[in-house]
């Protein structure tokens, strides 16, 4: 019977590598999502891509306080200039 050499050394690099694509091909579905080319930059433009959709969203929820707000009788004037903003950041983040 023929003795297996395998050191502990070996397993551990066969893990990382396969924990290392696992990442590789998760950060590539996310950058795909997001219509973003990681090869330009690295992980910035991916980064840069999620801010703008949470801003994109906190500006939303801002305008949804505020229509809240005007339904409770305060603000009328502002309502369509805060919904337009929001939803051109929104407009924005989504292309």
């Amino acid at each position: 019977m023929k003795k297996l050499n395998v050191t502990l050394e070996d397993t551990l690099a066969d893990k990382h590598w396969r924990m290392f694509m696992a990442a590789s091909t998760d950060l590539a579905l996310v950058a795909h999502r997001l219509k973003v080319d990681p090869n330009s930059g690295g992980s910035a433009p991916i980064i840069a891509a999620i801010d703008e959709l949470k801003n994109a969203n906190a500006a939303l929820v801002s305008a949804l306080d505020r229509i809240k707000d005007v339904l409770n009788g305060a603000y009328v004037d502002d309502v369509a200039l805060i919904v337009n903003k929001a939803l051109k950041q929104n407009r924005k983040a989504m292309k």
